[in-house]
């Protein structure tokens, strides 16, 4: 899950998490940030955001 959001249920914060090379688009970062997550194992990225330098970044998390 990738979401601009928070979540309404119990997470761990473990990490943040950015994109490079500035995403055409929220869709495309987002899918960048899901193939991360897939590759750590973790749950969920949210409170994603558009950075300065055209970039997104966001918390990674772990479900309790």
């Amino acid at each position: 899950m990738v979401t601009e959001g928070d979540l309404e249920r119990n997470y761990k914060e473990v990490a943040r998490i950015y994109t490079e090379g500035g995403p055409k688009n929220k869709e495309e970062a987002f899918r960048l940030m899901r193939s991360r997550l897939a590759e750590f194992g973790a749950d969920a990225v949210i409170k994603v955001r558009k950075t300065e330098n055209m970039n997104y970044e966001g918390i990674v998390v772990l479900f309790d």
